[in-house]
């Protein structure tokens, strides 16, 4: 999304008649809020995509650095004599 916005920027630049209407007051406001869209999606993107691990549900990995719900409460609930 970045690299397409990126290139739509660029061609703008060569070609001045494409970024025209932005030269207003009101081309500057659009121009502000498409900014703040795009920002807002790329923080919407990336908490999208920042997923946490999910334990296994079948068997338990000792190897994983997640621990199932149930061993976890079973572990604190556990009294040793």
């Amino acid at each position: 999304m970045t690299i397409i916005t990126l290139a739509v920027i660029g061609l703008g630049f060569l070609i001045p008649s494409y970024t025209a209407p932005y030269g207003t007051l009101l081309g500057q406001l659009v121009l502000a809020v498409l900014a703040a869209g795009f920002i807002g999606v790329l923080a919407l993107m990336r908490q999208i995509a920042d997923t946490k691990p999910v334990p296994r549900f079948l068997i338990a990995d000792p190897r994983s650095a997640v621990t199932p719900l149930a061993v976890a409460e079973h572990e604190s609930t556990e009294v040793t004599a």
